[in-house]
């Protein structure tokens, strides 16, 4: 039989017994007397109806030292100086926390290799198996499913004649007594008080941990027996593949969430789009120095002019939840980041805002904007759209027909197939009430600009979020894809 374990976040986090968790030593491959333990453990709390004789037949025959095929991996650990509940601030400890680090395509294989169980015991197998969450710590999410024998290299192998070939070395792990010796001679609980002495079943040692094995002033719990493993002796040591310059990923587009003790209303989103650009070229500065900012940031080119056709960052901030509070920022640009700028988007500083309490951006997701962003034919304003002129009766005629030649320009000047149809909306905000003229309207000393929410109809798909008119490139004239059900 083999277990496939995929360890989904590239980590296992777990300590090897014997070890302080501070010495930041990392556990590989894992302890069988771990494996096991997380099936009685799934058993107990997800499956506590499967037939207890069925399970215990299944554990007893996976007590079998197994063996792994490990794949590349490297140690890594974080370093945390934690508080020891003082009143002097710096009183702190520095706590390690080791972990192996691996691809996540790359699965664990865990083999016993001509173990036969019959019909019951493998669907229990299949179904624990298949229920484990994680396996050592928490953080170590995983997901198992039990497969066919087949023909694999093994290269972890329990140590049999004592002989460690060139490139290899022996590690104890945690492996379990086997049944059969077990049985033979129990471990027997001594009498204390009116409690009489009993031999402990194997089953039940198999549950001991720490705890129980303290309280008894043993060393190790009564089903736990250190096996040596024999792996190569580079199995922590793996080197990252090298990465060839022409396949450098294309970035045009930056997803930060967005977090602060005082959430940022939606209406004040030109205001934010204002300081992260004044922060953004801070952080490019500190990167590239005084002469680095690019006309991508600025928005001007070497003789100080606005920079024509869009060819700047758009900065757009979202309300997702419809709670009428910024909790995403979205940066977009027609062109690719380059390193400089890619780096300076990690040193964004926080937000400032008039009330004191900043708004902390963190980068969640790099990618182009087809990746960042979903096509829809209708689009529903989430910042009213500001026009870049006026509307005056006798010279434009009807105001719907004006707005909608506006739009359609401004749309054009985008590189956007002009809206089939353009109408009006009302803020989309659920939980609060918000009218289009609560909103930010005007930069820097600009008088507040009329400004309007739309809705628009393409013929064909277009890429959502995007922003037109006035102060569009601060997050003013945002525009969001709506979906199938509101449409």
């Amino acid at each position: 039989m083999i277990v496939e374990v995929t360890l989904l976040a590239g980590r296992l986090h777990a300590t090897p017994w014997g070890r302080h968790v501070n010495e930041a030593v990392p556990e590989w491959p894992p302890a069988p007397f771990r494996l096991l333990r997380a099936l009685v453990d799934c058993w107990h709390r997800k499956h506590p109806t499967l037939a207890p004789d069925v399970v215990e037949r299944l554990l007893r025959a996976l007590a079998v030292p197994p063996r792994y095929r490990l794949p590349p991996a490297c140690a890594g650990h974080t370093r945390s100086y934690l508080t020891q509940g003082s009143e002097d601030p710096t009183d702190k400890k520095l706590v390690f926390d080791g972990f192996a680090i691996v691809e996540r395509s790359t699965p664990l294989l865990v083999g016993w290799p001509g173990l036969v169980l019959d019909a019951e015991a493998r669907a229990v197998a299949a179904q624990l198996f298949g229920s484990l969450g994680y396996l050592g710590r928490s953080e170590t999410w995983v997901s198992c499913r039990v497969l066919d024998d087949a023909d694999v290299a093994w290269n972890c192998e329990p140590l049999t004649d004592g002989v460690v070939a060139d490139g290899h070395e022996a590690v104890s792990v945690a492996g379990v007594v086997e049944p059969a010796t077990y049985d033979a001679r129990p471990w027997t609980v001594p009498a204390k008080g009116k409690k009489k002495a009993r031999a402990v079943p194997w089953l039940e040692a198999l549950c001991w941990g720490s705890a129980e094995a303290i309280a008894h002033t043993m060393n190790r719990p009564p089903a736990l027996e250190p096996t040596f493993y024999v792996r190569r002796r580079d199995a922590l040591d793996a080197r990252p593949p090298p990465v060839s310059r022409r396949a450098t990923r294309v970035v045009e587009a930056v997803r930060f969430a967005v977090d602060g003790r005082v959430a940022a209303p939606l209406t004040d989103a030109l205001r934010v789009g204002e300081h992260v650009r004044r922060n953004l070229m801070g952080a490019l500065k500190f990167v590239a120095g005084e002469d680095g900012v690019t006309s991508r940031f600025s928005g001007k080119d070497a003789l100080g002019q606005p920079v024509k056709n869009h060819e700047h960052i758009s900065i757009l901030s979202l309300d997702e939840d419809g709670d009428g509070l910024i909790d995403v920022v979205l940066l977009t640009s027609p062109a690719a980041f380059t390193v400089a700028e890619q780096r300076a988007f990690d040193r964004l500083r926080p937000v400032p805002r008039r009330n004191g309490h900043p708004l902390v951006l963190t980068p969640l997701r790099y990618g182009t904007r087809e990746e960042l962003g979903v096509r829809a034919h209708v689009v529903h304003s989430v910042t009213p759209f500001a026009p870049p002129e006026h509307w005056r009766l006798k010279r434009d005629g009807p105001f719907g027909a004006w707005m909608t030649a506006q739009v359609r320009q401004e749309a054009r000047r985008r590189g956007l197939p002009e809206p089939v149809e353009v109408g009006p909306a009302e803020p989309r905000v659920a939980r609060r009430r918000v009218r289009w003229l609560d909103f930010a309207r005007a930069r820097k000393d600009d008088a507040p600009q009329p400004a309007f929410g739309l809705r628009l109809r393409f013929d064909e798909p277009v890429l959502a979020p995007f922003s037109l008119g006035y102060g569009s490139h601060f997050g003013l004239g945002c525009f969001v894809a709506i979906d199938r059900s509101d449409d």
